[in-house]
């Protein structure tokens, strides 16, 4: 019981020492080369001229000023960077469908399973829809034929002859046009032209059919 009376003694008389001699040190004024140093942080804060090779800082671009700018120039559409005109560049890939299996007994005109594809399309724009579909039949020197329409309208028909019952003709055909502005569904069909035998659209990963509309610039 004594040693741990002294343990406790001895940590009350440690404890109440550092106090003392804290209480000491913050009643002392600040060491005078320390408030030197800080009186020097305060000015150079507060400096405007000569500052790190600055000649004014009051000339330095600021945050809101900075985005005031860039967000200016993402709405110009005149002589940016060189170009007349932005408006009048293509905006790309408006949309994109493809298959990987095969269709079928095609004879009379029939959809092609998967490959539509509904696009938005911005006023007096130019676009442009790709075809491209792999075909063979089951009878040699059919002829099969495939169509990109929208409902009835046909823009172009792309015609594929001879066709092998073992080996598939990749088709591709394309069409460039000026649509309404607005939302449109383009698709592509496939019919029989000539023969006696039923068409198959072939597809895999590695060929797939697909239709592809781009947006290829101002109408």
């Amino acid at each position: 019981m004594d040693s741990v009376r002294v343990v406790i003694i001895t940590r009350r008389i440690s404890m109440a020492n550092l106090n003392a001699i804290g209480g000491e040190i913050a009643s002392q004024p600040l060491n005078e080369n320390f408030q030197g140093i800080n009186n020097e942080m305060v000015a150079h804060e507060a400096a405007t001229t000569n500052v790190h090779g600055i000649t004014d800082t009051a000339v330095l671009e600021t945050v809101s000023g900075s985005q005031a700018k860039v967000d200016t120039h993402s709405a110009d559409t005149t002589n940016v960077h060189g170009i007349t005109d932005t408006s009048k560049l293509p905006l790309g890939t408006l949309g994109y469908a493809q298959v990987t299996a095969n269709q079928s007994g095609i004879t009379t005109e029939v959809d092609l399973t998967g490959l539509s594809v509904t696009v938005t399309v911005g006023t007096s724009r130019r676009i442009k829809i790709t075809a491209q579909v792999n075909l063979y039949s089951t009878v040699a020197e059919d002829t099969g034929e495939v169509a990109i329409k929208e409902g009835a309208t046909c823009f172009n028909v792309g015609e594929q002859p001879r066709l092998s019952t073992t080996n598939t003709a990749t088709k591709q055909c394309s069409a460039v046009i000026t649509p309404t502005a607005g939302a449109h569904t383009y698709k592509l069909t496939c019919l029989r032209t000539a023969g006696t035998g039923g068409v198959i659209s072939y597809a895999s990963t590695n060929r797939p059919a697909f239709i592809l509309v781009e947006d290829i610039g101002a109408a």
